[in-house]
């Protein structure tokens, strides 16, 4: 994957190619295609007559979706892209120390608005103390209010993160930090969970 920048050409999906090459890492494609279209026009240019649609195959990524949040890694899934949007089906990876992702998504629904959102759907199981460091200011700065004590945090948890996010605010006037704009929705099952103190 990570040398993905040598058969994708500049220009076609410039967005699209940004992300993955910035935010996709290790791993290797087992098997893919692209499908590209030319509307050859006198009265516009090469560039703006293309459209693309790939689906890649993808194991062992490392995914890098957004600053300041933990990683994505070892996942295995499917990456949908087109001219404007991406999408990054997971059947399964790993986030933090102890959870696994049985299932998610990472969805760029269009480059070209311009703070471009990006919506994470993630199925996970693991421990009551990764969860709780996901939601604390280090990544979330959710936790805080709720008196969350990782490390004193025992039990696991299974259940479903989504969240959506603009990656680049600033593009689209709205101040600088992403966290300031963001939705979040947390929904567990908790397995013998408790937090002393």
């Amino acid at each position: 994957v990570d040398k993905v920048y040598s058969f994708w050409p500049h220009g076609i999906s410039d967005e699209a190619r940004t992300w993955v090459v910035k935010r996709m890492e290790d791993g290797r494609i087992t098997d893919g295609k692209a499908v590209v279209m030319l509307n050859v026009s006198s009265e516009i240019s090469l560039l703006d007559g293309i459209k693309v649609e790939s689906v890649l195959n993808v194991e062992g990524v490392r995914v890098v979706y957004a600053d300041n949040l933990p990683q994505v890694t070892d996942a295995k899934g499917v990456v949908t892209i087109t001219q404007d949007s991406l999408t990054l089906d997971i059947m399964a990876a790993n986030v933090l120390a102890n959870t696994t992702l049985t299932k998610g998504a990472i969805t760029i629904p269009s480059f070209s608005e311009a703070a471009i959102p990006i919506i994470i759907d993630l199925d996970i199981r693991g421990t009551a103390k990764d969860v709780a460091t996901y939601i604390l200011p280090q990544y979330l700065n959710k936790g805080t209010a709720l008196n969350l004590k990782p490390d004193t945090i025992t039990g696991k948890v299974g259940g479903k993160i989504l969240l959506q996010l603009p990656l680049y605010p600033e593009r689209a006037g709205l101040g600088t930090s992403s966290y300031d704009h963001l939705t979040l929705l947390i929904t567990a099952n908790f397995d013998d969970v408790s937090q002393k103190g």
